[in-house]
């Protein structure tokens, strides 16, 4: 007999739990009546049962606890001082970190703080969600997108249907919101304000980029101006042309002022007569004229 009711506790305390799990959720005053009657072995026997083998102990015992503190400061702040849990922006994490995450390793941080900067939606009535979860997210790196919410459910006649569908603590981080729901309300108006903020400078900045116009380049300069590198083979021989028409113009110009400075200096010393200024005429017109030899070649 003994054997029996031993084997028969876990589910006796599963069927405890879902009519507790109804009563709290057909009546606010109930989960302080029912906090007041549990003692701190209690408590953590609770949250024991997150790593028991049976799957409807671990289920079940996620939906009481969230149910027992859903929107009661009272309830929390009992909660928080047996368990010695502190809140982090509005939220606590109730359970260990399941082996799949911890497989993560590195990302863990960038996991908890996406966790921590989640913000609270809220429904219509303004009621804030039962409890919030993490979920594996495979082949991305957007961690924020695995941060969910399951949404408060009025019903006090379905709590064996809720649990069957709530999430398995064995596979998800997870835990609860907490504080007073007039300042979760004040705290989210301001996240999401400074988010719509930071999403209008942000825009702006990439439209003040796309509008602006890259400077030109000089006329064959041969320079870029976005990668300022050095000319190419192309440019280069073009430059190299340049300077050697300047040059060859260059050496012309100085070979023909040479030779008019000579002939005013030579004019300066001697008069010249006029057979020599013919002479002199007639071999330099030979000079210029080709050889036969050019003439052939032609």
């Amino acid at each position: 007999m003994k054997k029996g009711k031993s084997a028969n506790e876990p589910d006796m305390l599963i069927e405890s739990m879902q009519k507790l799990i109804d009563h709290m959720n057909d009546n606010k005053t109930h989960q302080e009546e029912i906090f007041q009657s549990l003692n701190h072995q209690d408590v953590f026997k609770i949250l024991q049962n997150f790593e028991d083998p049976n799957s409807s102990m671990r289920k079940t015992s996620a939906c009481f606890l969230c149910e027992l503190v859903y929107d009661n400061p009272v309830v929390q702040k009992g909660f928080c001082e047996i368990t010695n849990i502190l809140p982090i922006d509005g939220k606590i994490c109730v359970n260990k970190i399941p082996q799949n995450l911890m497989l993560q390793g590195r990302n863990l941080p960038q996991i908890f703080e996406a966790i921590k900067n989640a913000p609270i939606p809220f429904d219509q009535d303004q009621n804030y969600p039962l409890c919030w979860y993490y979920e594996i997210q495979r082949g991305t790196s957007n961690w924020k997108a695995g941060v969910k919410f399951i949404k408060f459910e009025k019903s006090s006649t379905n709590a064996k249907q809720r649990i069957s569908n709530f999430i398995d603590p064995q596979n998800h981080l997870f835990g609860f919101i907490i504080g007073q729901k007039s300042e979760l309300l004040k705290d989210q108006s301001k996240i999401t304000q400074r988010a719509t903020s930071n999403k209008s400078v942000n825009e702006s900045n990439q439209t003040i980029k796309k509008t602006q116009v890259p400077p030109k380049m000089r006329p064959q300069s041969g320079y870029s101006p976005l990668t300022n590198s050095s000319p190419s083979p192309m440019m280069k021989k073009k430059m190299l042309n340049t300077s050697l028409d300047y040059e060859s113009m260059k050496q012309l110009t100085d070979d023909k002022n040479t030779f008019s400075k000579t002939y005013v200096d030579s004019n300066g010393l001697s008069p010249i007569t006029e057979a020599q200024q013919k002479k002199t005429t007639k071999l330099l017109t030979q000079k210029t004229q080709p050889s036969t030899t050019s003439k052939r070649f032609k």
